[in-house]
């Protein structure tokens, strides 16, 4: 079973996706934050991480950028609603496993 960690400042949509995920059958942990969510990485080892790109704090380039440095096996898919072909060519050249945009069918997030 894998463990995921949500890092989405929207709260909505990061319980969504963790109930989401649960229902699954994921281990699944969130943050509001991407220094939350970091913080969380220190402790604990996830499979995957979905992380927002654009939140407080901060963004999701930078979350994909420190956990590509310090847990490179770590899978990390960016979630945004600023969906460009610039971003997610970044995204995918530092290292993200995918990119989806929002509004996003449930199947995209359980396919991943």
């Amino acid at each position: 079973m894998k463990d995921i960690l949500v890092i989405e400042d929207d709260r909505k949509m990061r319980d969504g996706l963790v109930e989401i995920l649960k229902d699954e059958g994921y281990k699944v942990e969130s943050a509001e934050n991407g220094q939350s969510g970091l913080d969380k990485l220190k402790t604990k080892d996830f499979d995957v991480v979905l992380t927002d790109l654009m939140m407080p704090v901060m963004g999701g380039m930078e979350v994909l950028r420190e956990i590509k440095r310090t847990k490179p096996k770590t899978s990390v898919i960016i979630i945004t609603a600023f969906g460009t072909i610039e971003n997610a060519v970044d995204a995918i050249k530092v290292g993200a496993s995918d990119y989806i945009t929002k509004p996003f069918k449930i199947d995209e997030i359980q396919t991943k």
